[in-house]
């Protein structure tokens, strides 16, 4: 007999449920301990069924910002938004942070889309980030400098790779 489930069948109060998320492991602790969880949220982001990630330095939101959080929040179940350090901002992006960095992991975290935030966020995604912390999509936009730049030094590459980018037009 197999023992392996290759089939799923569940009904709550007449409402047919979605096959259960394969178990993954807690990510690294030097991973993990970067991870603020929304002040409403019990699930950390790797046991959620759709793990959503963008990033960004999120230095003096403005309306494109707002509007990439909620677009990408309706693409899964748990939005992880990675916030950048002040030191990788400047050398990637070239401009020091106008905001201290724990007013923008705040902002981000109060942002009624986000579940959750990644303090010290990298720049560039390696496939060990994103299997270890169970990303399902990577979502992102290509109107602003910044996206454009992540783009052109091939940061998404192993995302991209793995078919998980997905570019959401800003409204």
């Amino acid at each position: 007999s197999n023992s392996k489930c290759d089939e799923f069948l569940v009904r709550v109060n007449g409402v047919l449920q979605a096959r259960p998320k394969a178990l993954v492991e807690a990510p690294p602790p030097e991973l993990a301990t970067r991870v603020r969880l929304g002040s409403d949220v019990d699930e950390q982001p790797w046991e959620a069924r759709t793990l959503v990630y963008v990033d960004g330095a999120w230095d003096q939101m403005g309306a494109e910002q707002y509007a990439l959080l909620k677009a990408a929040r309706a693409k899964g179940t748990h939005l992880l938004a990675g916030v950048y350090s002040d030191h990788t901002q400047k050398r990637e992006l070239g401009i020091a942070p106008r905001e201290p960095f724990d007013m923008r992991v705040a902002r981000v975290l109060e942002d009624r889309h986000v579940s959750s935030v990644l303090v010290d966020a990298p720049w560039a995604l390696s496939e060990e980030f994103i299997r270890g912390l169970g990303i399902s999509r990577v979502i992102t936009e290509s109107k602003t400098a910044e996206r454009r730049k992540k783009w052109c030094t091939g940061a998404y590459e192993a995302a991209r790779r793995m078919g998980l980018v997905e570019t959401v037009p800003l409204q």
